[in-house]
This record gives structure tokens, C-alpha cells and sequence, in this order.
């Protein structure tokens, strides 16, 4: 097997983390990465990674701190991404809203906005699913901003990936191949 690092990106609920762990029961070295690292961090993952024998796969990489948090907040400027994302297949996955929020809710029990409240009242549920259905368009946008940016300033490989979970995992890491060999 030829090494690859493989980031997979996307907004809570697209499905990423069912993805990445079905690359992991092939054998593939899995990260999950929650919190903003600085670049010194990521470039120490991919060093170790590279000294070793597995391919990479990061469920979430280093995206998504610039989709939610605040400037002061980020570890890694725009004009690091180049090298943080060196030899690195990034895939981003994307959903319809409502997909996404049924997913959550399916999978968590309630839809929780950060730094908001979930709809454990029944009578909140309505006005709830709207404020998340734009929160979710929101940070889908902001995504898709970061994407433009990696596409036009660095050589990094991006693809799409439509999540209508409607197809097993083994399905989507096939079309994740199909899109990477079949240019």
C-alpha cells in the first residue's frame, strides 16, 4: 500500500467520523481532531505518520478552526495551510441541512448548537430545527470559503464529497478512490 494521508472535513454530521473508521478497520492510522493545534503540532503528526508504515487518515484535520472559531482563537494562519496539508488528499464532505440535522439528531438524541441550547422541550423543537438549519448553512458556507481559498493559494488535492446517507461507508470510501484514480 503506497502512504497516504487522507483529511476528511466537514461540518458535525456529515457523516466524516463513519468514513474515517471504516479506512481504519482497512488498516489505515485514524486521528480525530477536535481542538485548533498550532503548526508545529501538525507538522510533528505527519513527520511521525511518514516515519511510520500506515496511512493517515484525520477525521477533521486542521479546517475547522478556521470555520468555528474566532481569529483570536486559531493556532494556524491561511498562509500555513500549504504546508500543513502537504502531501495530504483533503476530502470534504457536505450534506443537505436538513440531512444533517436529522443525522445529529438520529445519532445524538438532539441537535445542540454550540454555544446554544438543544430542544429537550418538546414545544422548542420547531423554532430549534430553524435556528439549526441556518447554523448548519452557515458553517457549511464558511467551509466552502476555506475550501476556495486552499483550491486558489495552494497545489493541495480537494475533493467533494455529497453525504445523502443513503449508502454504506464501504460505498463512500470507494467513491473517495473513484475520485482521487479516475481524473
Amino acid at each position: 500500500m503506497v502512504k497516504m494521508h487522507i483529511a476528511i472535513e466537514g461540518c458535525d454530521g456529515t457523516g466524516k467520523t463513519v468514513i474515517a473508521r471504516e479506512l481504519e478497520k482497512q488498516g489505515w492510522k485514524y486521528i480525530h481532531e477536535s481542538r485548533p493545534n498550532n503548526f508545529d503540532y501538525y507538522k510533528n503528526v505527519v513527520r511521525i505518520i511518514e516515519g511510520g508504515r500506515n496511512c493517515m487518515v484525520a477525521d477533521r484535520w486542521c479546517l475547522g478552526q478556521f470555520v468555528y472559531n474566532k481569529k483570536q482563537e486559531r493556532k494556524l494562519a491561511l498562509s500555513e495551510l500549504g504546508t500543513v496539508l502537504k502531501d495530504t488528499t483533503l476530502v470534504y464532505v457536505y450534506a443537505d441541512p436538513s440531512l444533517i440535522y436529522k443525522n445529529t439528531v438520529k445519532r445524538d438524541g438532539e441537535f445542540e448548537i454550540p454555544f446554544g441550547v438543544g430542544w429537550r422541550n418538546p414545544a422548542r423543537k420547531i423554532a430549534m430545527e430553524k435556528q439549526a438549519l441556518r447554523w448548519i448553512t452557515k458553517i457549511q458556507k464558511r467551509y466552502m470559503k476555506v475550501i476556495r481559498y486552499i483550491r486558489d493559494y495552494t497545489s493541495i488535492e480537494v475533493y467533494m464529497l455529497e453525504q445523502k446517507f443513503d449508502r454504506p461507508a464501504e460505498e463512500l470510501v470507494t467513491r473517495i478512490w473513484d475520485m482521487k484514480y479516475d481524473r
